[in-house]
C-alpha cells in the first residue's frame, strides 16, 4: 500500500517486516484494520510458496478474515467464539515451538539451518515461516482469558523459531494496564504526567470523549520486543 503525507504533498510504499517483532495494529472499528491485515497475508502469499510460508488466523472480527482460508498457504481460520479451537491452535504452536527447538539444536538459528538444507539439496527440510494473525485482540481477552499467558508465552517464544505474530486492536484499553503504566512510570513512584496513564487514556475512549464522530480518532502506537512491550505513544488522528 501507499503511505501518504499530505503535509509533504508525498507518497511512499508501506512496508512491514513481519519476521522481526510481533506487529501491532492500532485504530477505531471500520478504520481498514482488518483489510491490511488480509492485504498483508495475501502480498505474502503472492511471493512464497506454501512451503515456505504458512499462515494460522484467530478471526475475532465478524468473519473479515474467512477470505484467507482460499490461500493454499492458509492452515486454519479459527472463529474466535469456538473456545476449542482456539485452544488447539495455541496448543499446535506450542508443539512446533518444541519440534523446531530440537531440530535447531545442532545449528546457529533457522536462518542457518534453512541455507544448510538447501546447500544440501534437501529443501523439503527446509523451515516454513508461520505468520499467525489475530483481528481483534480485545475480543481475545474477554473470551479467552485464560490462554492469555500461553498466547503471550507462544508470542515471546515462537519468534526464534520462524512463528511471527500481527495483531489488530482498537485502542490503549487493549493494551494491559500493567505494561503500560510501568512505561508511564519506570521509576515507580507517582506518574510524572498523570495524562499518559492507561486509567485517564481508557477514560477518554470509554466515555467517547475520543473516537468516531469526535474529529479524535485513537492511533496508539506501540513497540514489542520478544512479546514485551518497551514503548507507547498516544497518538489521535
Amino acid at each position: 500500500g501507499l503511505v501518504d503525507n499530505p503535509h509533504r504533498a508525498e507518497q511512499h510504499v508501506l512496508a512491514l517486516d513481519v519476521g522481526a517483532d510481533p506487529i501491532v495494529i492500532f485504530g477505531a472499528s471500520g478504520k481498514g484494520k482488518t483489510s491490511l491485515l488480509k492485504s498483508m497475508m495475501f502480498d505474502l502469499a503472492a511471493q512464497l510458496h506454501p512451503n515456505a510460508f504458512n499462515i494460522y488466523a484467530l478471526d475475532f472480527g465478524r468473519g473479515g478474515l474467512r477470505a484467507l482460508g482460499m490461500l493454499p498457504h492458509c492452515g486454519a481460520v479459527i472463529d474466535g467464539v469456538k473456545a476449542d479451537r482456539v485452544g488447539q491452535v495455541l496448543r499446535m504452536l506450542r508443539g512446533l515451538i518444541g519440534e523446531r527447538e530440537e531440530k535447531l539444536a545442532k545449528f546457529a538459528g533457522l536462518a542457518d539451518h534453512n541455507i544448510q538444507m538447501r546447500a544440501r539439496g534437501m529443501p523439503d527440510a527446509v523451515l516454513s515461516a508461520v505468520a499467525v494473525v489475530i483481528d481483534n485482540i480485545a475480543e481475545f481477552k474477554d473470551g479467552h482469558e485464560a490462554l492469555l499467558p500461553e498466547l503471550i508465552s507462544v508470542i515471546r517464544d515462537g519468534r526464534g523459531f520462524g512463528i511471527h505474530f500481527v495483531i489488530t486492536a482498537g485502542g490503549v484499553g487493549d493494551v494491559p494496564a500493567a505494561d503500560w503504566d510501568a512505561l508511564a512510570n519506570p521509576g515507580g513512584g507517582r506518574p510524572p504526567d498523570p495524562f499518559t496513564t492507561h486509567r485517564f487514556l481508557s477514560a477518554l475512549e470509554v466515555s467517547r470523549s475520543v473516537g468516531p464522530g469526535t474529529g479524535w480518532t485513537p492511533r496508539i502506537l506501540v513497540a514489542r520486543a520478544g512479546g514485551r512491550l518497551i514503548a507507547a505513544a498516544p497518538m489521535y488522528a
